[in-house]
């Protein structure tokens, strides 16, 4: 009975030890992800936005990044949203 025991237990240690390593792959691509992230607003806004417009928008998506580090995929959502609110054509 105990080395019954025994194996499932390492069974189950291996399997979370699998889970807890592709759970780090995957942080570790997505803070890389933000960390690199090209910050050329050129490619994110209009060009009706004026180069004020554009420096604030950076500024946004800095602190966002810096604030939500820990946390890369509510960053990306955020930044995807701020985008395509700006994105609409300005009145």
């Amino acid at each position: 009975m105990r080395g019954t025991f025994d194996v499932d237990r390492k069974e189950t240690v291996e399997k979370v030890l699998s889970q807890t390593e592709i759970a780090a792959r995957k942080v570790t691509s997505l803070n890389k992800k933000v960390i690199n992230a090209d910050y050329a607003t050129k490619h994110d806004l209009p060009t009706s936005y004026s180069r004020d417009e554009r420096k604030l928008y950076q500024r946004i998506i800095t602190v966002i990044d810096t604030f939500f580090n820990e946390e890369p995929e509510t960053a990306e959502k955020l930044r995807e949203a701020i985008k395509s609110e700006l994105s609409v054509k300005k009145k």
